[in-house]
């Protein structure tokens, strides 16, 4: 699930800005390419009970038992301060379209590497936006068992006391 997002959001910039390499994990210097490239680095998870109904955040899952807040780091890296807002702000509207909106995912926070760059890093420049990907954790009903009474002969069986119980054989 989480993967097939981060596959979507590469398609979706990768039509604006073609020579974007993507990632998952940090960025490394022994396996470091140039600029632009995005990379996703799992930060913390974080939870969020059911509403009174059930449910978590999506009302259409019947059987969500909880969201779980998939926290994520994006190093978002260009050649410049230029590149890197445009490479910024296209992960930014891709990101609302490819989650359908606000609604499965949120924005914590984006901070600026201005100091202590690695020298592998050069002249680039690096943002480091943190997010939450909402997924619904859900209950599939087909892994419970149904049980199911039947032929139960529930009769008052006291003479008309009104004490209803089980006839006995």
């Amino acid at each position: 699930m989480i993967s097939d997002f981060f596959d979507e959001l590469e398609t979706a910039v990768q039509a604006w800005i073609p020579e974007c390499k993507f990632a998952f994990g940090g960025l490394e210097p022994d396996t470091q390419e140039v600029p632009p490239r995005v990379c996703w680095v799992p930060s913390e998870d974080r939870f969020e009970g059911t509403d009174s109904n059930g449910r978590s955040w999506s009302p259409d899952e019947d059987n969500s038992v909880l969201t779980v807040k998939h926290g994520f780091v994006l190093h978002i890296w260009g050649d410049d301060y230029e590149d890197t807002m445009t490479l910024y702000r296209r992960v930014l509207l891709e990101l609302y379209h490819v989650a359908g909106g606000w609604r499965s995912y949120r924005l914590d926070k984006a901070a600026w590497v201005t100091h202590q760059k690695p020298d592998w890093m050069k002249d680039g420049t690096l943002v480091l936006l943190s997010i939450q990907i909402l997924t619904p954790l859900l209950e599939d009903p087909e892994d419970y068992a149904t049980v199911k009474v039947v032929d139960l002969d529930c009769t008052d069986t006291k003479d008309g006391d009104g004490i209803i119980g089980l006839a006995e054989d």
